[in-house]
């Protein structure tokens, strides 16, 4: 697989994730009755936000985000604006 369809997959089921855990939170919070369902959703929720939360730390991007926030709170706006500038895109070989 091209590293780029790879990158686009990774980061397409990191949104899945995400907007699937933060369904079964609010289904968790809305649902009251059956009991059990209400466990289920909690259930699924806790788990699914476990996994996003550990897919999150070993992709780095919570640390690249607490860079982003320390600049944000911590230096001069200028320097958040050099924060979001994109990295130079690698020149592409042959293939």
């Amino acid at each position: 697989m091209k590293a780029e369809c790879y990158l686009k997959f990774t980061l397409q089921d990191m949104v899945y994730l995400d907007g699937v855990t933060a369904m079964l939170k609010e289904m968790g919070e809305k649902v009251t009755e059956p009991e059990d369902l209400k466990v289920f959703f909690e259930g699924r929720h806790s788990s699914y936000k476990t996994f996003r939360d550990s897919c999150l730390q070993s992709l780095f991007i919570k640390k690249y985000l607490d860079t982003y926030r320390e600049v944000m709170k911590e230096s001069d706006p200028v320097y958040f604006v050099v924060v979001l500038l994109p990295c130079p895109a690698p020149e592409s070989g042959p293939g």
